[in-house]
């Protein structure tokens, strides 16, 4: 069998692809503020990763660009190569000769985080526009948050003097389903999808590295400096950037940008529509960063003061702890003198498995559960707009 995608011209600005998988039907939909491009490319890249977690081969019903499929075997292959118990798929498609495009802007993914903002800053010279997805870190089912975070994307572009790309996709979903490896495997290839889908306007797109070589975090990831590149077409060019920068580094870049220190996001738990919690370890991870960086109380987003406490019960996932060593390495070089936090962050890289899962059931029991009934009264509401919407619109 075969995954199967078909390629639905919805509109200018709404593209979908129903996807057949194991004789079921799933579609994904990516719209935008301006044209996508209307060819088979922007769906390889997804379209490999389903097929190689489950183990068949693709097939696409639109042409795509040879030198993208050319790229996206070699993504496969590098892959595979990380990950050898993936498959390593066929791809059919019809084949298109390349053409010049009139799109020449240079694109870079804006998530408002510190790794965005100093790829902005330090690319702000060749940056014609801001790419802001609602769908990868921000569940497009929860518009609440979207709306202030796009409401400073916005502000940010227009300081800046370039245009602001705005994309709602439910793509991530498709690899929920089908393999939930959207960190380990699939985040760059959506970040990919959502690139080729802007060739019409943009030559190159700039997607921030979240590792660093010096570092040595720069493990196989689904968004790597060598995966993202393969990626590309004929006519757009993929690349990552800020891989010779540990966060540090990154936060001492950023923090004399008052642009920066007014909308600095990092967050991706924004509960209650919160534009960073201030309590989550990703907030904490970057407010160490500032604080380290001497860039703290510049920011206006975050608060300035460290919650140890806070620090000392709070779950960390196993991808987290290389930033918690980075900081307390970056301590002790600094000769930084902070007793509470260097025991914080050394309390944190001691721990143990058992410790490790009692904070995780410890979250989920005391956080997460509480909240899960109003996401999921929020959700049944939203689908029952949904039912009464379609119903009216046949109706009509």
């Amino acid at each position: 069998m075969a995954v199967q995608a078909s390629i639905d011209l919805v509109g200018v600005n709404v593209i979908k692809s129903v996807f057949s998988i194991d004789g079921k039907h799933f579609t994904v939909q990516t719209s935008a503020n301006v044209s996508l491009d209307r060819s088979g490319t922007p769906w390889l890249p997804p379209g490999v990763v389903v097929a190689m977690t489950t183990e068949q081969d693709l097939e696409l019903d639109a042409p795509v660009d040879p030198a993208a499929l050319s790229g996206a075997e070699q993504a496969r292959d590098l892959l595979h190569s990380w990950y050898p118990q993936l498959h390593t798929p066929s791809v059919v498609a019809p084949v298109i000769s390349t053409s010049d495009r009139e799109g020449g802007g240079v694109g870079c993914f804006f998530s408002g985080g510190l790794d965005a903002f100093y790829s902005v800053l330090e690319n702000r010279a060749e940056i014609t526009h801001l790419i802001l997805v609602h769908g990868f870190d921000i569940d497009p089912r929860r518009p609440k948050p979207y709306e202030r975070i796009s409401a400073g994307a916005r502000e940010v572009a227009a300081e800046m003097g370039v245009e602001l790309i705005e994309i709602r996709t439910d793509l991530q979903f498709l690899h929920t389903r089908h393999g939930n490896n959207w960190g380990s495997t699939a985040h760059g290839a959506a970040l990919a999808h959502v690139a080729l889908l802007l060739s019409p306007h943009l030559r190159k797109v700039i997607v921030a590295a979240s590792g660093s070589y010096d570092t040595g975090n720069m493990t196989p990831h689904g968004s790597h400096p060598d995966l993202d590149p393969l990626w590309s077409s004929g006519n757009l060019e993929i690349v990552q950037d800020g891989t010779e920068a540990h966060r540090i580094d990154k936060a001492e870049a950023i923090k004399d940008s008052d642009l920066a220190m007014r909308h600095l996001r990092v967050c991706n738990l924004n509960w209650d529509g919160d534009y960073n919690c201030g309590k989550c370890e990703k907030c904490i991870r970057t407010m160490i960063n500032l604080y380290i960086a001497g860039g703290l109380e510049r920011c206006e987003t975050l608060p300035h003061t460290i919650p140890i406490e806070r620090m000392n019960r709070m779950h960390v996932t196993s991808g987290a702890f290389p930033f918690a060593k980075e900081n307390l390495d970056a301590m002790r070089a600094r000769g930084i003198r902070d007793a509470e936090l260097e025991a914080a962050l050394q309390r944190i890289l001691d721990r143990t498995p058992r410790e490790q899962r009692i904070l995780e059931y410890r979250w989920l029991l005391l956080e997460v559960a509480p909240r899960v009934p109003r996401v999921l009264i929020g959700l049944l509401v939203q689908r029952l707009r949904t039912i009464r919407a379609d119903r009216s619109s046949h109706s009509a």
